[in-house]
Formats: structure tokens, sequence, C-alpha cells
């Protein structure tokens, strides 16, 4: 019954989320009459518990009826740190055809991501030149050139701030204008 279910959310509200077993959180997310209110507490909290499956959660992604949920989790950084969700999960989403999986990968790449993050040595300089393979990649999706043009844009120290992208999404400029001669 819905009262009971109910009540029962309520009780599990109380608690430390840190003393709710993260396997059955997870599990909770994708049970009907749960999801909702197990992705509000999750939401709310300040972080995950330890030992919730991360790479689960990111599999809740591609069911739509668990969707929601899951992106809202995910795309809370004081829940997940976007290095957490790796750059090659981001831009495998950016790929996507549905629009939900590319904006949500769009969002998170633009705003958390660093020149450096596009590098597996972690050096800007080689970031910024995978970012500019990426833009003009002649093998590359449609979807992955245009998130790369965009960041490209959206980060270039003169033009970045007036790009609708970087108002909506209070971008600071992470490229210097050498980065683009």
């Amino acid at each position: 019954s819905y009262s009971a279910t109910d009540a029962a959310l309520s009780a599990l509200g109380e608690m430390p989320l840190s003393s709710i077993d993260a396997a059955w959180l997870v599990d909770a997310l994708t049970r009907e009459g749960l999801s909702r209110g197990i992705g509000e507490m999750l939401q709310k909290a300040d972080a995950l518990p330890k030992g919730i499956d991360v790479e689960r959660l990111k599999g809740l992604v591609f069911d739509p009826s668990h969707r929601d949920v899951a992106l809202a989790v995910l795309g809370s950084p004081k829940l997940v740190k976007p290095r957490e969700l790796g750059l090659g999960w981001l831009l495998a989403l950016a790929r996507r055809a549905d629009p939900a999986l590319h904006d949500f990968a769009h969002r998170i790449l633009l705003s958390s991501m660093k020149p450096a993050d596009f590098d597996d040595g972690g050096k800007t300089e080689a970031g910024v030149t995978r970012l500019f393979a990426l833009a003009a990649g002649e093998k590359e999706p449609e979807p992955v050139r245009v998130f790369a043009q965009t960041y490209l844009r959206c980060h270039h120290p003169v033009i970045g701030p007036a790009q609708s992208e970087a108002k909506e999404l209070e971008l600071k400029a992470a490229l210097d204008r050498s980065a683009f001669t």
C-alpha cells in the first residue's frame, strides 16, 4: 500500500544515509514506489554512502524508467565527482542520439572537465590537442565534434564569456589565447 511505502520512506529519511546498505539503495532505485523517494533522499545527501556502486548507477541511465533519478544523482557534483563518471563514458553519452543523455554529458563535460582531463596523462597541452582533434576529426561522430567545438568556443578567453552555454553554466575560460594559435 502507498501509505506503508510512504511511512517506510519517511522512517528511512530520518536515518543517516550512511547507515543504509549501499547495495539496497541502488536496488531500491529500480523498484516502483521506492525509486522517486530514494532518489530524493540521495539528492538531498551531502555524499553518497560508502560502497555505493557508481557503475550500476551509470547503467540505470539506459533504462528510461530510472533515467531521471540516475541522472539527477550522477549529475550532482557533491555526490559524484565528474571524474568518477569517466571521460570515455561521458563522451560515449555525448555520441548517443537520445537528447537527455547527450545533454547530460554535454553539460558535465563543459562545466566540470578541464582541458588536461582530455589527455590520459593529464597534460593540458595534450588535452587541448585532443579537443581540437575531436572538434575537427572527420571520423568523429557529429555530436562529439559539436561538443568539442562548443567546449573550445566556451573556454576561449575572449569569445567564451559571450557564448550562451558559458553564460548558462557560469563557465570561466579554461584556455588562454595561446591555445588557439
